[in-house]
């Protein structure tokens, strides 16, 4: 059988942040975590949406020629400023970082436990 000390961390890396907290029976934790990383992903999701939407219908955009209008798009979202975008990835990779790091440190900590008490 895998450890927690591995299948916890790959779970929150690979699965989503907060699982290995649920393999390491620490549901309130795993529910902070899933929601917090959601909440920021969900606020990023719709923050960026929209400025692809407002971005789209600039006429610099919109009637860019077929071959340039990925280009015009790019240029204009990156003018108006996504500094924001990088500050909510750099707080959901924060998340993601501590869900991974917390599940490794207790899922060593289950693993010492003697099997009986587990």
């Amino acid at each position: 059988m895998i450890k927690r000390k591995l299948l916890a961390p790959l779970a929150s890396a690979f699965i989503l942040p907060g699982v290995g907290q649920i393999i390491n029976r620490q549901p309130a934790k795993a529910v902070a975590l899933i929601l917090v990383s959601g909440l920021t992903f969900a606020v990023g999701l719709f923050f960026a949406l929209k400025e692809l939407n407002r971005a789209i219908s600039i006429p610099a955009v919109y009637n860019a020629p077929e071959g340039q209008k990925w280009k015009a798009l790019s240029d204009q979202l990156f003018s108006q400023g996504i500094d924001w975008i990088m500050i909510l990835l750099a707080v959901w990779a924060a998340i993601w970082c501590y869900g991974v790091v917390d599940a490794f440190i207790w899922g060593k900590r289950w693993d010492q436990i003697p099997k009986e008490q587990d």
